[in-house]
């Protein structure tokens, strides 16, 4: 393990112990979301990123206060049921449109 796997090691296993960090999980997709969402609240700050599972990435958030830090949580986890939900009708949509236009031939 060298110098650069501790210090990270480290940072996350701070940032897990603390109380006010949330953990939210990104996808490539989805950076500019949660910088947007990270901008509207003043007192949230990154403390620390990792890679996630496939092209996802872990990102930890320092809030003011574990009430903040519950809230960001669910405002993210909501707004990837919502962007999952909008992909899925879209999806639906294109497919019910298509079989249509092709009846019509």
């Amino acid at each position: 393990m060298n110098i650069l796997d501790v210090a990270n090691r480290h940072s996350r296993e701070r940032a897990e112990a603390d109380a006010n960090v949330a953990l939210l999980i990104v996808h490539p997709d989805e950076r500019l979301d949660v910088q947007a969402m990270l901008d509207a609240r003043p007192d949230c700050k990154i403390v620390h990123r990792e890679p996630g599972v496939d092209d996802d990435t872990l990102v930890y958030v320092r809030c003011a206060d574990e009430g903040e830090r519950e809230g960001l949580e669910r405002a993210w986890m909501s707004f990837k049921r919502f962007r999952r939900g909008l992909v899925q009708t879209w999806r639906e949509r294109l497919r019910s449109s298509a079989g249509a236009g092709s009846r019509t031939l």
